[in-house]
């Protein structure tokens, strides 16, 4: 009897720990996720004031209001 109830520790103990470890990994692809969006991000800012040699549109300083008077 007590080497059932010592299994069914062990077995619950297992699956406690491999349940914790994949909470683990979705936080450290949240946290990942979040750097690489970040970063991103002030890539964006860096280069804010430099116009995309692609972009064919009206837009002046990243702003579309009243973009259709200037045609």
């Amino acid at each position: 009897m007590s080497d059932q109830i010592s299994l069914e520790i062990i077995i619950f103990f297992g699956v406690m720990i491999i349940f914790l470890l994949a909470i683990s990994a979705v936080f450290v692809y949240w946290i990942l996720l979040a750097r690489r969006a970040l970063e991103s991000g002030r890539q964006k800012q860096k280069t804010a004031g430099q116009k995309d040699p692609k972009d064919n549109s009206s837009r002046k300083n990243g702003s579309l209001k009243y973009s259709y008077l200037k045609k």
